[in-house]
């Protein structure tokens, strides 16, 4: 269990920053997103919302897959469940 409790830290960490959430958010809601997409929501360049999806994903709250020359970000849900545990 010390692997959960880690990942939970991890996550709600990463859940602070209000940017980071609301990026968040919108994934969790099902919508599958690349980062040019998110950033096109928020007023934050592409950089500072790949940053954000970076963080994210070390968190293991996002898992990241290559479709043709774009990285889509969806739930980690390993992450969630983390999170369901603390």
């Amino acid at each position: 269990m010390p692997h959960a409790a880690i990942s939970a830290t991890a996550a709600f960490g990463a859940l602070i920053d209000p940017t980071r959430r609301i990026i968040f958010e919108r994934i969790l809601a099902g919508y599958p997103s690349a980062v040019g997409e998110i950033a096109a929501l928020l007023p934050v360049s592409r950089q500072a919302v790949a940053r954000h999806l970076h963080i994210l994903k070390e968190a293991g709250l996002v898992t990241e897959t290559s479709e043709e020359a774009r990285r889509i970000f969806r739930v980690d849900h390993r992450g969630i469940a983390a999170l369901s545990l603390a």
